[in-house]
């Protein structure tokens, strides 16, 4: 169509204008100021002769720019979105239902205004969370939530503030059971036990236990107070019927290490022993922490001398704790009542140390008696004997002399049996050892076969009395 002057404007033909995206402008751009038809994707070409850009601001968010080559997408449901001309220069796009915002306005948003946003990976009880520059939705599992191995669900221990235990619950949503053991009542305090990774209360309902029992008998029955350590160590020493002090000491000869036992040495080189005896049912405690100890390991057998002997060591009630010579060191023994009526001590690294036995040579064992009943101990060869001896004697093949203890105390008693039944061919002779037998200065001879003899030592003017 010609360019017509807009007084010509009623004489034109509907046909010269085009029916599809046309529309008149009057053009001043280029001085002819004449009405002309354009298309609607022109208006800006021809209105500013070049697109450089043009602002958008959505509510409440700051002004952003769009320029030449860049998309502004404009999203609503349906027909909610529409455009109403405004003041000069300005169009403004309108949402019914939905609400329009900036990527500016969107960044500052609170975290509890996105409740409306939704994602397709997201599923019931996902939780949202920061990960390198992004917010995004993950399982509890996924997020280091999930319980741990053999538990069925998350509970919050939390920690104790001024005697009450405070938590927060895991919620249900996030795998956990939404309950904790937080509380200042008696119905959910007590011990928490862990068993396979399932924390639970070990006394619920039973009321708190609010304090410590610091008693060292332990006689109270107390159910809402916790033992001390101090208590419980009070009262396992003062269960041990005795604590023996092991050290070790030459025996006299310079050539033979014995224990000694609180001071009194296993035997001598001139035979003196002690008499030990141990009660059934009890807990001996034998404290071999003293440096001398060190390189002895102190145990117990049924055989004279132990391992060094033949025998075995006893392990039934027998404990060892930490290393002889060793701070804290013990060897703990508990006497039962199929314990051997006779056992006796030796060192697992050295003989001797706990008395020695023939046959041939002197007899220097040294019984711990486990029984009060008199203990019937056999011999071969010659013993120097000590108080509550009972000897069994074999002369089958050679005599053989007891010597009596080198001191006695009044009541001090021997038996001595010719258990062969050939004294009267190897007779059995009692050293009186410089004490007197009947009052008389020599010594007896038990000289008929099946002879028995008990010796009880009365003063020094006697001596020991035959029975």
């Amino acid at each position: 169509m010609a360019n017509r002057p807009i007084s010509e404007l009623t004489e034109m033909n509907p046909d010269d204008i085009s029916t599809a995206d046309s529309v008149l402008v009057y053009d001043t751009s280029d001085d002819t100021e004449r009405v002309k038809r354009a298309t609607v994707g022109n208006l800006i070409s021809i209105a500013d002769g070049t697109f450089a850009s043009f602002t958008v601001a959505a509510d409440g968010g700051s002004p952003e720019t769009i320029g030449q080559a860049a998309t502004m997408t404009v999203k609503g449901a349906d027909t909610s979105i529409f455009c109403e001309a405004q003041a000069t220069d300005t169009i403004a796009i309108k949402a019914n239902t939905s609400t329009m915002a900036t990527v500016a306005h969107v960044a500052s948003v609170n975290l509890s205004s996105i409740a409306d946003v939704t994602s397709p990976s997201a599923t019931q009880g996902d939780i949202i969370y920061y990960n390198t520059g992004n917010w995004t939705s993950a399982a509890p599992g996924t997020a280091g939530l999930s319980p741990e191995v053999g538990s069925t669900n998350l509970i919050t221990l939390g920690a104790i503030v001024a005697g009450t235990w405070q938590s927060t619950p895991v919620g249900t949503m996030f795998g956990g059971t939404g309950k904790d053991f937080s509380s200042s009542s008696a119905a959910n305090t007590g011990v928490v036990v862990i068993n396979n990774g399932v924390a639970t209360l070990a006394r619920p309902g039973l009321g708190s236990i609010d304090s410590c029992l610091d008693e060292d008998d332990l006689t109270s029955n107390s159910a809402t107070a916790l033992v001390t350590q101090q208590s419980v160590k009070a009262y396992v020493d003062n269960n041990i019927t005795s604590q023996i002090v092991v050290t070790v000491a030459d025996d006299g000869s310079s050539s033979q290490n014995v224990f000694e036992l609180d001071g009194q040495k296993m035997k001598t080189s001139t035979h003196i022993r002690p008499t030990i005896r141990l009660q059934k049912g009890m807990v001996y405690r034998f404290d071999v922490s003293a440096g001398s100890n060190s390189g002895h390991i102190l145990n117990f057998s049924a055989s004279p001398d132990g391992t060094h002997t033949g025998g075995t060591a006893l392990s039934t009630g027998v404990e060892h704790v930490g290393t002889a010579g060793s701070a804290n060191a013990k060897v703990n023994i508990t006497t039962a009542w199929d314990t051997p009526d006779i056992i006796y001590i030796y060192c697992a690294n050295h003989a001797g140390m706990g008395g020695a036995v023939g046959p041939g040579a002197d007899d220097q064992r040294t019984p711990v008696y486990t029984s009060d009943i008199g203990i019937w101990m056999e011999i071969d060869g010659a013993r120097t004997a000590s108080a509550g001896d009972w000897l069994l004697c074999d002369v089958s093949t050679s005599p053989l002399i007891v010597t009596l203890p080198q001191t006695g105390v009044m009541g001090d008693h021997i038996r001595i049996v010719d258990a062969s039944q050939n004294a009267a061919s190897n007779n059995i002779t009692i050293n009186r050892n410089n004490h007197k037998i009947d009052g008389a200065t020599s010594n007896f001879v038990m000289s008929t076969n099946g002879q028995a003899k008990e010796l009880v030592y009365y003063n020094v003017a006697r001596g020991w009395i035959t029975v």
